[in-house]
């Protein structure tokens, strides 16, 4: 078998649309329990929070899914409706409780700079991660891009200063501050969102799920995340912590 020659132990879906056909992930979660893989191979995916369903997550676990990732990106119902995403704060708090119930690990995907936002809204993102305490949390600063809706929504004036030849993945698209809050304001919130709740739960995260080999990785993250602990201790004892839904035997193997 092709997996076992090549010692593939995990596999990632990365498909925005592997829920938009229900039957075809429930046959993907058959054929692999029919080849008997789900105790050998660990895997994961992406769904929207209204594919979720404890049906299809029951399934998905029952063939050795360990985790799901949703694209929360804001608890504001009103950003969420600017974005477009078809979601509210009440759809992302289902999808956080049956994916738990189902025994999965969330991966979160949260984003900040968006339309309209306000700190306020940043602060009730943190407020559901803090609730959600997702196994995993990805953090990213909107970038407008050419070509998309939130782009054309711009000022013609502010799409032609625009400068991409520097632009990186991940980076906020400078010149550009599409939120309700000034740049100034927008930085300081930003940073301290970041400096003093996303990176030091990131640091957490792994220090948890590192595997026991990467010793140097795993000190390397343990000195980072004391050197917090010192630091910020309250800070420190108001992160998140997950669920417990780790799947570490299997994922370490």
């Amino acid at each position: 078998m092709a997996l076992e020659r090549f010692h593939v132990r995990g596999i990632h879906f990365e498909d925005d649309t592997l829920g938009a056909d229900t039957n075809r992930l429930v046959s993907l979660c058959q054929a692999i329990r029919r080849e008997g893989l789900e105790n050998r191979l660990c895997w994961d995916g992406c769904l929207r929070v209204n594919q979720a369903a404890p049906e299809l997550l029951a399934e998905m676990k029952a063939a050795g899914c360990v985790q799901v990732e949703y694209g929360f990106e804001s608890a504001s119902d009103e950003v969420l409706r600017r974005l477009g995403k078809g979601a509210t704060n009440e759809m992302n708090r289902r999808a956080v409780e049956i994916t738990h119930k189902a025994g999965l690990r969330i991966y979160a995907d949260i984003m900040i700079g968006l339309p309209g936002e306000t700190a306020a809204d940043i602060q009730a993102t943190r407020a559901f991660l803090r609730w959600a305490a997702p196994e995993v949390v990805s953090f990213a600063v909107l970038g407008l891009l050419p070509g998309s809706a939130l782009f054309d929504e711009l000022p013609e004036s502010v799409r032609r200063s625009l400068d991409y030849a520097e632009y990186a993945y991940f980076e906020r698209t400078q010149g550009a501050n599409p939120t309700a809050m000034s740049d100034a304001e927008f930085g300081r919130v930003s940073r301290a969102f970041s400096r003093y709740f996303i990176m030091p739960w990131v640091y957490w995260q792994l220090r948890r799920d590192a595997l026991p080999e990467n010793s140097a990785f795993r000190s390397q993250v343990r000195r980072k995340l004391r050197q917090f602990m010192w630091r910020h201790p309250i800070r420190y004892a108001q992160l998140p912590r997950s669920h417990g839904v780790t799947d570490k035997e299997k994922l370490s193997r």
